[in-house]
């Protein structure tokens, strides 16, 4: 009984499970706003589990990132939100509002390829839908009541892979290392108008190269944009051979299918002469479709 319960209120997991659990029931949690205009988040079912939202901070570059490259608005704020049990903190990232404020994300996770003959390899940001910022994003804009339909969702999934697991993340990153040589030349070439239109965004922005080169800085952003690009064009390739696999083995199963009716139909009539009794159709259809 000791162990159900356990499981049932996330008790036999770690405290970062535990957080991931709590923070799919937005309707659980309270917000409460500090004397000193603080914004918290406080579990109900269990008051240890705060999170705390600070900022705007004035320490951070005014300037977007490539994760948020297709966002209309090119100064934005950046906030921090940290994850509380009891006094101790578990975990910080930073929140930006996006879409004129109507939405926010958290940061999207900052990961490296290392391919051939490229120093320190190539970089992008993704999302891990059962990882905190991805749970973190969807747990700040439910609680909020935003809806997914606006356009600063297309645009996180624009500028965003989205991977359901780690293990998918895995699978496409070696795809790339194995691929790179082979598209760089077409998947990965710079555009100088695009460089020239980030840089000049990036200056209007109100950043003077506070991070380095303004120029570089528009070159990495569409270095990482292209290589997010081609990753979500993998996703979509495999999805599209997915897709034509399940066509057929649907098509197969509806040709059995049909063979094994006409045949039970043929063996009545051979046993029970003509009647109106009909033996029951087999219905043959996928549990699910397993392409590991």
């Amino acid at each position: 009984m000791e162990l159900l319960w356990e499981k049932r209120f996330h008790l036999d997991v770690s405290i970062y499970d535990r957080y991931k659990a709590i923070l799919t029931t937005p309707q659980d949690w309270e917000q409460i706003i500090t004397e000193d205009n603080h914004e918290c988040f406080i579990y109900l079912r269990d008051p240890n589990f705060v999170i705390k939202v600070e900022g705007p901070l004035e320490n951070k570059n005014s300037h977007f990132e490539s994760f948020m490259m297709s966002e209309f608005n090119i100064r934005i704020e950046w906030f921090i939100i940290k994850l509380f049990y009891g006094n101790n903190e578990i975990y910080y990232n930073y929140d930006i509002p996006v879409d004129d404020s109507s939405a926010e994300i958290i940061i999207p996770d900052h990961h490296f390829i290392n391919v051939n003959h490229v120093l320190n390899g190539i970089s992008y940001h993704c999302y891990i839908k059962d990882e905190l910022p991805y749970i973190l994003t969807n747990f700040i804009n439910d609680i909020r009541n935003v809806s997914y339909a606006g356009y600063w969702w297309n645009y996180v999934t624009t500028d965003n892979v989205i991977y359901e697991t780690k293990k998918e993340k895995a699978y496409y990153e070696k795809l790339v290392f194995d691929n790179y040589e082979k598209v760089k030349s077409s998947e990965f070439a710079s555009d100088p108008e695009t460089v020239q239109s980030l840089t000049s965004k990036i200056k209007l922005s109100g950043t003077r190269g506070e991070g380095g080169d303004i120029t570089l800085i528009a070159k990495e952003m569409e270095k990482e944009h292209l290589l997010v690009k081609y990753i979500k064009k993998l996703q979509q390739d495999k999805k599209d051979q997915q897709d034509a696999l399940k066509a057929t083995i649907n098509t197969e199963l509806a040709e059995v299918q049909h063979s094994l009716n006409t045949k039970m139909a043929s063996l009545n009539e051979q046993v029970c002469g003509p009647s109106s009794f009909q033996p029951p159709r087999i219905e043959l259809k996928p549990a699910r479709y397993n392409f590991d």
